[in-house]
């Protein structure tokens, strides 16, 4: 598949987590036919310096074709099915088999564009590939079969689906969709369609009403509003980035929020006379706004040698500060000094400032009383609810939480068949004495629920250098894998898989070991913060194939768990068919590192990251180093 198919890999990592990459630079043509009131742009071009990454994602897509997956699939779908509906499957997947294999694979993909606008009752997404003239005459001409053979399969005098053509811009434009006529079920202001369109090394995709159409004319010149990346919010964002070369994208959060907000108008319309509607509907639309602290997100990504580097900022909304939101998640202090606490040997580590959790308490709570129908009501009985169980939140937990949390992982003290890695968490408190009696008592809680099913926990002190009150907890059941340590020292509330590692931790913080800023590795790969940060990390990815083909390979023996009842044989099936990927996940073998780094000047953060990849052939292996700020 080759550079297609490392376009839709990304594109089905990056669309549903949002990821936002940054400014266009010559070869983003397709960008302009983008238009302006989009909440998503993702923009992927054919990068020469991507190609041993093609290389080794064809091998992941070649090791998934070897797997025989999709064959069990099937075999599993059919086996389901009666005679009847069998044969009718049968069918379906010999038909789907033939217009896949029409479909040009190998075609170039010099340009993807993914985007996404809100509308009402439903968003609207569109795709837009760039190929050589004839894979794209080709493979829309399979994509308009499609259409057309979707339309005869589900059409009927009741239902009226039907698949037309027509001219578009000078693109030749297929959609499915119900008939038009003032009769049909469904009104038109409600209809989403499925398009595909065609023009020149343009190939299109649609699900929608009116996007596909405004995308083209964008295109073809024949707009009369100015797309997205002509817009001078669009570059203002970008200029604060480096230039792009592997992808691009712009996360409109205020188009996002605001179509939320019409949707709620719309509604609000149609509920004119339910005041009980009109109260749950104008409380939704407070709380868009409390969220809508973000204004938007945008990156760039660029390629040099065995690495990927991008650039991202997220800004805040000019009103941001009128937000409950604002008080928790931006006030947080710097972290001065981010490897305090990571010792050299660290094969991975991660600091965060975290947020004010107590703040944020108290504006969910403030937002519920003040802007929810019936808020005092239900404040009322949460409090209730606290005295009858004897726990509430902000005493017993959040008033001695801080922010910043830490995270390490280093080599085993004691390696042993089920670890190789020993790791510790620290998450900092405002009163170490109170932090050591609420988790003391919560353990008891526990302990007694455990008591009551003759299965208490097992402690005992643990041995940490100049660290008092260290214990290690376990349960019979957990014993052989897991025995946690746990304690207050330093500031932090400290919970470990090992005694050594809490205490190489606290060590390094003392000035006793040297840091994670003396390891080699993080040093030449990673990126090394100078200052103050809001965040930064740096995980060892080598294993990532490894570890991943593990837990697939284990599914074999999950699904033999499994009891052999009728009701349970899909699952029972599906979970061992997912074994066989654990053999595609070793193909994952050409990741070696990735480090971030984020700050935060007080009206966006600002992150830098790099990914580090193994060359394509075992002779070219070495590691390439990012150049630190």
């Amino acid at each position: 598949m080759r550079q297609s198919s490392r376009m839709f890999w990304m594109v089905g990592l990056l669309a549903p987590c949002a990821a936002a990459m940054g400014a266009a630079p010559s070869p983003f043509t397709m960008g302009k036919g983008v238009p302006a009131d989009v909440y998503l742009y993702i923009h992927c071009v054919d990068n020469p310096e991507q190609e041993y990454l093609n290389q080794h994602w064809d091998r992941v897509g070649k090791a998934f074709v070897e797997s025989g997956v999709v064959e069990e699939v099937h075999k599993l779908i059919a086996s389901s099915l009666d005679e009847d509906a069998r044969g009718k499957f049968e069918a379906f997947w010999k038909r789907a088999d033939e217009l896949v294999h029409e479909f040009d694979w190998q075609a170039k993909v010099h340009e993807f564009v993914y985007t996404a606008r809100m509308g009402f009752p439903w968003p609207e997404y569109l795709f837009l590939l760039r190929c050589d003239p004839e894979a794209a005459d080709k493979n829309a001409s399979v994509l308009a079969t499609i259409l057309k053979e979707i339309a005869q399969a589900v059409g009927n005098e009741d239902n009226k689906v039907m698949c037309t053509s027509a001219k578009v811009h000078g693109a030749t434009v297929w959609t499915l969709g119900m008939d038009e006529s003032p009769d049909s079920p469904m009104p038109l202001a409600r209809r989403i369609y499925v398009r595909v369109a065609h023009r020149g090394e343009l190939v299109a995709i649609a699900l929608d009403r009116e996007l596909l159409s405004d995308s083209l004319a964008l295109l073809a010149g024949e707009a009369d509003k100015p797309g997205l990346t002509q817009s001078a919010r669009y570059r203002r964002a970008m200029s604060s980035l480096p230039p792009a070369e592997d992808m691009c994208s712009f996360l409109d959060l205020s188009a996002l929020f605001g179509g939320f907000r019409a949707i709620m108008e719309t509604d609000l319309d149609e509920h004119g006379r339910d005041e009980e509607a009109k109260k749950i509907l104008d409380a939704l639309g407070k709380g868009v706004n409390e969220l809508a602290v973000i204004d938007y997100v945008a990156s760039t990504v660029r390629t040099d040698g065995y690495r990927q580097l991008s650039n991202t900022v997220t800004q805040l909304s000019p009103d941001a500060e009128q937000s409950r939101l604002y008080k928790a998640i931006c006030r947080q202090e710097p972290i001065k000094r981010f490897d305090r606490h990571i010792p050299k040997e660290a094969t991975g580590y991660s600091v965060w400032a975290g947020i004010n959790w107590d703040a944020l308490y108290d504006a969910v709570l403030d937002f519920i009383g003040t802007e929810v129908p019936e808020g005092k009501d239900l404040l009322t009985r949460w409090d209730a609810v606290q005295e009858e169980i004897g726990f509430r939140p902000k005493r017993d937990v959040l008033s001695w939480l801080d922010g910043p949390i830490i995270s390490a992982t280093i080599p085993a003290a004691v390696p042993g068949p089920f670890r190789s890695e020993d790791s510790v968490l620290l998450i900092q408190v405002r009163d170490e004495k109170k932090a050591a009696e609420k988790v003391k008592a919560g353990l008891d809680k526990l302990n007694d629920l455990l008591r009551s099913v003759q299965q208490p926990l097992a402690s005992q002190p643990a041995e940490v250098s100049g660290a008092d009150g260290f214990r290690t907890v376990t349960h019979p059941m957990l014993a052989m894998f897991l025995q946690p340590v746990y304690g207050v020292a330093d500031g932090y509330l400290i919970i470990g898989t090992s005694p050594q590692a809490v205490d190489a931790c606290l060590a390094t913080a003392r000035g006793e070991r040297p840091s994670v800023v003396e390891n080699e590795r993080v040093v030449s790969e990673g990126l090394i913060p100078k200052g103050p940060v809001y965040s930064a990390s740096f995980a060892d990815m080598t294993k990532l194939g490894q570890n991943i083909a593990q837990m697939l390979g284990m599914m074999g023996m999950v699904s033999a768990m499994i009891p052999q009842q009728p009701e349970l044989k899909p699952v029972k099936s599906l979970i061992g068919i997912a074994g066989r990927l654990a053999p595609v996940a070793m193909k994952l073998d050409f990741f070696v590192s990735q480090s971030a780094v984020c700050t935060f000047d007080g009206k966006a953060w600002h992150v830098r990251q790099v990914t580090n990849y193994s060359p394509p052939k075992p002779e070219d292996s070495g590691r390439q180093g990012v150049v630190n700020e």
